[in-house]
């Protein structure tokens, strides 16, 4: 399981959980993510610091 750390579009950040990077990528570019606050689908993988 991989802990991403997310970010929408509005600036909200928040954690998704998934079972690979391939099923970030899957769900993300089928806009089956979508930011708890504001329901956004236009999601942001934030880098590690």
């Amino acid at each position: 399981m991989k802990v991403l750390n997310l970010r929408c579009a509005n600036g909200h950040g928040f954690e998704g959980w998934f079972g690979s990077d391939d099923e970030f990528l899957e769900q993300n570019g089928g806009g089956r993510i979508e930011c708890p606050l504001c329901n956004d689908r236009v999601i942001t993988r934030m880098r590690r610091g």
